[in-house]
């Protein structure tokens, strides 16, 4: 439930803060049905790509739709911690004030 919830945000949450009824179908090419057509070569290098590409627009929305927290406000918004948050915004280079 937290990555269907995390994948809303990412893919389209309306307000970028809430997730609405309306946001979810557009999970729908992460659906059980769509992993079960994925074909299986290299497919778990597939997931991982497509995971870190929604980490990095995830903790790009966070950092421009909360430009005056601080990191660890931001960390417990997403529901990390700070330390975490800030190895994660090096792996992107991700700077806060230039997103």
């Amino acid at each position: 439930l937290e990555n269907l919830l995390e994948r809303a945000l990412v893919l389209g949450a309306s307000d970028g803060e809430f997730v609405e009824s309306g946001d979810l179908p557009s999970l729908s090419r992460f659906s059980a049905a769509s992993l079960e057509r994925m074909p299986l070569e290299e497919g778990l290098k597939r997931l991982a790509e497509e995971h870190a590409r929604a980490e990095e627009s995830l903790l790009r929305r966070a950092v421009s739709s909360w430009p005056g927290l601080s990191n660890s406000e931001i960390a417990t918004r997403l529901g990390t911690n700070r330390r975490v948050l800030e190895l994660r915004f090096k792996h992107y280079g991700i700077v806060k004030g230039h997103e």
